[in-house]
């Protein structure tokens, strides 16, 4: 009798657990948590700095993005295309493809390649995550 009560108590952790993650339940703050977007909210500009950079993207309508990166020894720029991939349980991500994946290592060379920036909600504003671990976002400007 009592394993019986116990096997229906998991059961039922069980049931709430995969129904949390079916949700979306999740632990982060609901203001800075990913998000879906369309392409209308993620049209426009983006900046990130770092200690001795500024990086500007632009997302235009037209599925191009210009990225211009300053800095006192590496200044860029560069076009490419971008998409928007919406995540299965999750937000979206706006991919660049082609993209120049700046580093504040500027004694390395610039390489390209794809990138993947998760969508969140800061602030009741659309951010782009560079690097959610090191709070690296591109910040919307307008």
């Amino acid at each position: 009798m009592r394993d019986r009560a116990f096997a229906g108590m998991f059961v039922k952790a069980a049931l709430l657990t995969a129904g949390c993650l079916l949700a979306g339940c999740h632990t982060r703050d609901a203001d800075e948590g990913s998000v879906r977007v369309t392409r209308a909210q993620v049209i426009g500009v983006y900046e990130t700095k770092s200690v001795n950079s500024l990086e500007r993207l632009e997302l235009k309508d037209d599925g191009t993005y210009v990225q211009d990166f300053s800095s006192q020894s590496r200044p860029f720029h560069h076009t490419g295309q971008w998409r928007i991939e919406n995540l299965f349980l999750d937000g979206s991500e706006v991919v660049l493809s082609n993209a120049a994946l700046s580093e504040d290592d500027e004694t390395r060379p610039l390489t390209f390649g794809e990138l993947r920036l998760h969508t969140h909600d800061r602030s009741n504003k659309v951010a782009l995550a560079r690097n959610e671990v090191a709070d690296w976002y591109y910040e919307r400007t307008h």
